[in-house]
């Protein structure tokens, strides 16, 4: 005949087990709906997922390269230093497409920084050929997002709005998009999933730098932020 102590502990014990069953059946549909749900997924999802995937981490990169600098300390407190400067004076000449890039060819400062403004929009106009299908679209996305780019860094005072980078920016984008077009391969997006999944994992550890250092420089980002509010 069990003892009294051993009652409670059975009672216990059942209630524990019951707890465990029931939790289990809560997850198992979830899980099992998740796991349904993958295996119905086509190769054309998992492209579409591929390339989507890469398409985000290349837009973080791009806003960390073009609004935060790469988190550079010099260049934000170079920001800090001329935040109460007039619009105007903020702007100078840089509204004039390509007064900056006839100012580098002259050697006043280095033309790389216009070269890589072409480059970095490339992928742009890439991955906007394969979600968008009229060209009016996708050169429109272009240029909308390098002006919000511009004009984004004229009022938030990190870096400074310049015409030419609107120009070699869209210019970058068109050609990315050129290029595919042109390219004579019948199936692009299962060819563009697959240098996307190689890219993924090259820029995923460029990502995650990226977010740490703007997390541990979030406090410098602050200070600008009040400082021009």
């Amino acid at each position: 005949m069990p003892s009294d102590i051993e009652q409670p502990i059975s009672a216990v014990t059942a209630e524990a087990l019951l707890c465990i069953q029931q939790t289990r059946g809560t997850f198992q549909k979830p899980i099992k709906r998740l796991a349904e749900g993958f295996r119905s997924l086509t190769k054309k999802d998992w492209q579409n997922i591929v390339i989507w995937a890469v398409f985000c981490v290349y837009l973080w990169l791009l806003i960390w390269v073009i609004t935060l600098k790469a988190n550079s300390v010099a260049v934000l407190q170079d920001s800090l230093a001329y935040k109460n400067w007039p619009l105007a004076k903020r702007l100078g000449k840089s509204y004039i497409p390509f007064y900056t890039l006839i100012q580098a060819i002259k050697g006043d400062h280095s033309i790389v920084d216009h070269i890589l403004n072409i480059i970095i929009y490339l992928p742009m106009g890439i991955y906007l050929f394969l979600f968008l299908k009229k060209p009016w679209q996708i050169v429109s996305v272009i240029m909308a997002s390098t002006v919000l780019f511009e004009l984004i860094q004229l009022f938030s005072g990190v870096g400074g709005f310049d015409a030419t980078d609107i120009c070699l920016n869209g210019l970058g984008g068109m050609l990315g998009y050129a290029l595919i077009s042109w390219i004579p391969i019948s199936d692009k997006r299962s060819v563009s999933a697959k240098v996307s999944f190689v890219a993924f994992f090259l820029f995923l550890p460029l990502a995650v730098y990226a977010l740490v250092n703007t997390v541990e420089h979030i406090e410098l980002y602050k200070g600008l932020f009040y400082a021009i509010l």
